[in-house]
């Protein structure tokens, strides 16, 4: 899950410098939105284990782009965060549904010989 949020959180991000990189309002509107609205709000909150190394990382790369530092912004913009967020959803879900008990009703349902597997 930590994996998948991070993808998410980061190409919620970085989708915004996939235009031209010198007009970047909305993209630091959603530095200020997403990284240090929500993440640091979480961060401080201690409640989620979402805060990783791997986000603390991604939030360095963002806020070195919030700065207007070309490299890292060349860096984020060939990235294709897109992709990596959904991969990463769908390993997150496939685990997530693995280990997932089979619904009440169709436990019911095998334990009354009424559905096989």
């Amino acid at each position: 899950m930590k994996k998948a949020y991070c993808g998410v959180t980061l190409d919620c991000t970085a989708k915004y410098l996939a235009g031209d990189p010198n007009t970047c309002a909305k993209y630091l509107e959603a530095v200020d939105r997403i990284w240090r609205g929500r993440i640091q709000d979480l961060k401080k909150s201690k409640a989620s284990d979402l805060v990783c190394e791997q986000l603390r990382n991604c939030r360095l790369q963002v806020e070195a782009t919030a700065t207007r530092d070309k490299e890292v912004i060349r860096c984020l913009t060939e990235m294709t965060t897109r992709g990596s967020a959904i991969l990463s959803l769908k390993h997150y879900l496939l685990e997530a549904f693995g280990s997932m008990k089979p619904p009440v009703l169709e436990e019911a349902c095998f334990k009354l010989g009424k559905y096989s597997k």
